[in-house]
Parts: C-alpha cells; sequence; structure tokens
C-alpha cells in the first residue's frame, strides 16, 4: 500500500470513528428510585436542594428540625451500593441553630461535598452571633467511605444578612459561594457577591479565600448577584437573577468570569433576547465543557426560556428553548444542569395533554446536543416522576442535576398537605433518582493485544465515554478461567477517541487471551472482545478448510494431542464444544456465517487458538 493510500485509509477510519463519536444513541430516562427521608415531619422541605455524582447523591432539607432547632437542617448522603441507593451518612452543622438552613444549597463532586448554610450567624472572628451572615462546609470522604468535616468557608469579610452559602459550586480545585443578598455598597442593599476558594491557596488542602467577585460598576440594589453559580475548567457563571435591563426592571442578567492564571476576570455582561419583567434570568446556570446554559423561569409572562451559548462566546446565544408541549402552560427553565452533551430542563407547570391548570404537573425534559444530528439540540424525552400530583411544581421546588446517565431532581413540594379551600401547606418533600437505561458507558473504538520484548503490550481507545470508572484488564489461558490483572482509570466522560494502554510483564507461554472489564461508576460493566498473544512454543496446527461450510478438520496425526476443542464467537460466547477428536472432523452446521475463534486444548493443557471463517 502506498503512504499516500495509507493515509487516505488513517483520515477515513478517523473520519468513521469520530462520526460514530459524535452519533447519539437512543436513549430511555426511567426514573430509578424515589427517596424520602427515614423520619419525615412537614415542614422539612426534604428534597429543597439535590446533587449527584458517580454512586454518590445528597438531598437537603432545609427545615430539618434538629435536637429540637426548628429551621436547623440537615443534607442526607446516599451511596448506590449493589445497585441500591441507601442513607450512608446525615450531615448536621457543627452548633446546629434554628433557621439557619443548613443545605440552603449543596455541590458534590469526587470525594467533597459543600453544603451552603444561608442562616448561618457568624460575625468577623467566626463566633456565633445573631447576624444571619451565612456560610458553607466543606466535607471530604476517606478511605473508610466516611464523610468529614475539614473547613468551614465564610465571606472574606462576613456581612450582616449577606446570605453567603444561598448557592454553592465546584470543581476540581475550585469551590464557588453566592451570598445573594450582601450589600456591597451602602444604598445598594442585596446587590449581592460571590467568593472563590483555591484548594492550595496559601498551603496544600487549605480551601483557602482566593477571591471575591461582583457585578462591577453594575451594582443595583436587589440584583441577587450570586444567586446561580456555576464552575467549569476556565469559567464561571454568576446569575444575578433580578437586574434591571435597560428599561425593563429586574429582568435578570448574567456575568462571566474567565480565569487568566490564578485570577479570575471579568468578562462581559449577559443579559436576556428576551428580556421580562421579573424573567428570573441567571436564577439558574450550568456549564459543560464547551457549553452552557442559562435559564428565565418566567420570561413571556411566566412561560419561560433557557439559553444555550458556547463558553467564551456569550453575544448570542446557539438556542433558544422554550416548552415543548402544546400547551405552554409555564416555568419552563427554573432549574438547568448540563452534563457532556446532555441537559435538563426542569419546568414547573406541564401537562402533555390537559392544560387544565389544576391537573398540571412538573416535568424534567433531556435535550441531547446530537440527537437529530451533529451539533443539533433535540428534545430526547419529558420526564415526570411516578407519584406526580397536580400544582406541586415538581421539580422547581428543589432543582434538578444532570451527571452522565443519572439525574436528581428534588421535589420538596411533594406530599404535602391540601385542604378544602385548595390551600396547600406542610409539604415532605421527595428526591427522584432517574437513569438513562439506554445509556451505553464505553464506546470502544479499538483494542489490540501484540508483543513487544517478552511482554504483552495492550492498547485500546474510546470514542465515547458516559460515566465510566475504571478498566479491568483481565487475561485467560483458556477463555474460561480469568484472573484480573490490573486496572486503568477512566476519563469519566468524553466524547472524543481516548487512548488507553496496559503491559503485561510476565505472560503465561503458550496461549494468552485478554478482554477488558469496562465498568461503569454505579459498579454496572460490560466486557471487550477477546485478544490473544502466544509466547514460546505452541501446537503446530492447522485447521481446514478456512473458509469452512460444512466440516473443519486438523492436522492428520493431530487428533491424539487434543483434549477438547471450543468454538466461540468474538465476544467469548461459546457456540460449539466437544471432546470427541477423530479424523472424521467437526460439524459446525449450526454456526452462522462469519468469524470465530477455534480453542484447542492439549492433553498436556496447553492451549492455543485459530480464527476461521465459516461462509454460508
Amino acid at each position: 500500500m502506498t503512504n499516500l493510500n495509507q493515509m487516505i485509509l488513517k483520515n477515513y477510519l478517523l473520519f468513521m470513528l469520530t462520526a460514530f463519536a459524535i452519533t447519539a444513541h437512543a436513549q430511555d430516562w426511567t426514573e430509578e428510585i424515589k427517596i424520602v427521608a427515614e423520619t419525615q415531619l412537614p415542614g422539612d422541605y426534604f428534597g429543597k436542594a439535590v446533587s449527584i455524582s458517580g454512586n454518590y447523591a445528597v438531598v437537603a432539607f432545609r427545615g430539618k428540625q434538629v435536637t429540637e432547632l426548628e429551621g436547623a437542617g440537615a443534607v442526607n448522603v446516599y451511596k448506590k451500593i449493589s445497585g441500591e441507593w441507601t442513607l450512608v451518612k446525615t450531615l448536621t452543622a457543627p452548633t446546629p441553630a434554628a433557621g439557619d438552613d443548613f443545605g440552603s444549597s449543596v455541590a458534590i463532586q469526587g470525594d467533597y461535598i459543600v453544603v451552603g448554610c444561608g442562616g448561618q450567624d457568624v460575625d468577623e472572628t467566626n463566633t456565633v452571633t445573631d447576624t444571619d451572615e451565612g456560610a458553607a462546609y466543606l466535607y471530604k470522604k476517606d478511605a473508610g467511605d466516611d464523610w468529614g468535616l475539614i473547613k468551614t468557608l465564610v465571606a472574606s469579610t462576613p456581612i450582616q444578612g449577606a446570605a453567603f452559602g444561598t448557592a454553592v459550586a465546584i470543581d476540581g480545585d475550585y469551590i464557588v459561594v453566592g451570598a445573594p443578598i450582601e450589600t456591597v455598597e451602602a444604598g445598594r442593599d442585596g446587590s449581592g457577591a460571590a467568593y472563590i476558594f483555591f484548594k492550595n491557596q496559601g498551603t496544600t488542602d487549605s480551601w483557602g479565600f482566593a477571591q471575591k467577585i461582583t457585578a462591577g460598576d453594575n451594582w443595583q440594589m436587589g440584583a441577587n448577584f450570586g444567586a446561580g453559580l456555576a464552575i467549569s475548567g476556565n469559567f464561571i457563571l454568576a446569575g444575578a437573577g433580578r437586574e434591571n435591563v435597560d428599561e425593563t426592571n429586574t429582568a435578570g442578567a448574567v456575568y462571566a468570569f474567565e480565569k487568566d492564571g490564578s485570577t479570575w476576570t471579568p468578562g462581559p455582561r449577559i443579559t436576556s433576547q428576551n428580556p421580562w419583567p421579573d424573567g428570573s434570568f441567571g436564577y439558574t446556570v450550568s456549564i459543560s465543557g464547551s457549553h452552557a446554559a442559562i435559564g428565565a423561569g418566567a420570561e413571556a409572562n411566566n412561560l419561560g426560556h433557557v439559553y444555550l451559548y458556547n463558553t467564551g462566546s456569550w453575544d448570542t446565544p446557539i438556542l433558544v428553548l422554550s416548552d415543548p408541549s402544546p400547551f405552554q402552560t409555564g416555568l419552563f427553565g427554573f432549574s438547568v444542569s448540563l452534563s457532556g452533551n446532555n441537559l435538563a430542563v426542569a419546568q414547573g407547570f406541564y401537562s402533555p395533554s390537559v392544560p387544565e391548570p389544576m391537573l398540571l404537573v412538573g416535568a424534567i425534559h433531556i435535550y441531547n446536543k446530537d440527537y437529530t444530528g451533529a451539533d443539533n439540540w433535540g428534545l430526547v424525552k419529558s420526564i415526570t416522576p411516578s407519584d406526580a400530583a397536580a400544582m406541586e411544581v415538581f421539580p422547581v421546588a428543589g432543582g434538578v442535576v444532570i451527571d452522565g446517565s443519572q439525574l436528581i431532581a428534588g421535589h420538596s413540594f411533594n406530599s404535602w398537605d391540601r385542604d378544602a379551600e385548595d390551600t396547600f401547606t406542610n409539604p415532605k418533600g421527595a428526591a427522584f433518582i432517574f437513569r438513562d437505561m439506554d445509556a451505553l458507558p464505553v464506546t470502544l473504538a479499538s483494542f489490540e493485544a501484540t508483543k513487544s520484548e517478552g511482554q504483552a503490550l495492550l492498547r485500546w481507545t474510546t470514542a465515547a465515554e458516559t460515566n465510566t470508572d475504571y478498566f479491568e484488564i483481565q487475561r485467560s489461558a483458556n477463555g474460561k478461567r480469568w484472573n484480573m490483572l490490573g486496572r486503568v482509570a477512566a476519563v469519566k466522560e468524553s466524547t472524543s477517541l481516548q487512548p488507553y494502554s496496559f503491559t503485561d510483564k510476565t505472560p503465561y507461554q503458550g496461549q494468552n487471551l485478554y478482554r477488558l472489564k469496562m465498568v461503569d461508576q454505579d459498579g454496572t460493566f460490560t466486557y471487550s472482545r477477546m485478544q490473544s498473544v502466544s509466547f514460546g512454543e505452541s501446537l503446530e496446527l492447522t485447521t481446514f478448510p478456512n473458509p469452512v461450510s460444512d466440516k473443519l478438520f486438523f492436522t492428520p496425526g493431530t487428533e491424539e494431542q487434543i483434549s477438547s476443542v471450543e468454538i466461540t464467537d468474538l465476544s467469548g460466547k461459546i457456540m460449539l464444544t466437544t471432546d470427541k477428536i477423530s479424523d472424521k472432523g467437526i460439524s459446525i452446521d449450526n454456526l452462522h456465517g462469519g468469524l470465530y475463534i477455534v480453542r484447542l486444548t492439549k492433553k498436556d493443557e496447553a492451549v492455543i487458538s485459530k480464527k476461521i471463517v465459516v461462509s454460508r
């Protein structure tokens, strides 16, 4: 093959792999579990804030009574164990106090949980007062899977009534905490601010205060800057959901910040394409990779919109989404969450068929970037909880967070009391976890095993990954008993080609079979096809004919050396096995046309493999 032809073939293969990587698979989002608190009282507001990451989910009930203190608040931590979501920890403030609202906001990523406590009383020396400055608490998971408090985060200068902790966000080594009622400048009450903390600020693992961000010269009274927060990579979005925009009062705005070295630099002020009084533009924001979403759930007379942007290009949204139902019933976009190529949008009033107000329930709408073609955001599914009830505004009262192929929705108004006059009181609350049952954790583009100086070198490439955890490398001499050689950590989320490798430094003499166990973060897994490498002397044996359509024969005179024959397909499924070896051959009439592996086990237990093509 000429170099030109090789280059053309290589480019074609890369094109096909890339095309395959961006082709959206079918999605089947299904309710996995409804979570309620083990002990629940009216007014707990269980599910008022939620978050999920891998095998862990956190649910806040900010109205929770703690040691007879009304409204002190608590947060439950759940872990998926053997396929079941199990309560493993209940977090409370170190010094609970009535009305503190511990659990005003929550965020989990990897080994860290951040809990906002917007009503916490903290003065400049961090002693308890009665001034509602607010705080946030950082917990870390130890080697024993226990979550312990490692840091109390407060404003650099705590300000009375600032509600620090109303919103929290975490990404890698950065945490952002919003104080949306902080008075940044005299006469501008409630203009709002946000505080950035860095893991290694000053010293390693110190999680120290790094920077305060505000609306700058656009400070406005009651703008609530920092009520909506998102951070991903080099970008932070801070929403000011009640900021005045031109002649439109309280329409809302969002401020973008970009990391430059160790400093977060103010970027553009983002405003709605459809500004509306009290439109709530920016009360909910999300960033994932190269995309950002901004919700405006009360725009257009409470119908609502969601605006999608390419990060760094804030002038014009790439798409404006609205209620997909035919009745345009309202509160679309009161919570948004992006993860990879998926976007979850919460809508408080939704009905696919009945527009009567008292029959409206809430919904979550799932969109995928490539659902109807590359970069063509399409609606995948609209989902509602199993016990949806009218006027409970699921999941506006709690929000939605998506993480790969799973999402959690808070529903703090679930199971509230309704009297004869249609007055709703004493909500208990719940949280719902949904999962894409058709999600493919790994799309494997290639997998090969080759010899390299007496060692077996394994290389594989993934075209796409969703919520993956690790690859377990397994080896076998006979395809029946498999041993683990090691693990390689996965990148967890990817839509581009990702290369991996592993070296078996002590392969067997003779046949070595290898496969990958590809494990998702919830413990589910699939196996790759097998690859084989032989070392040392192997049985000199020829299978014929090849291709074969009727019977498979072996080199004359070798039949006595063989104890058994096994034929598998490329996935390792056994299609035929026999220990009746003779010069009359083996019938393969029951095999469909295709490629198979013939495994011969000698009487000395040595194993070799041959590939055959069955022709039909």
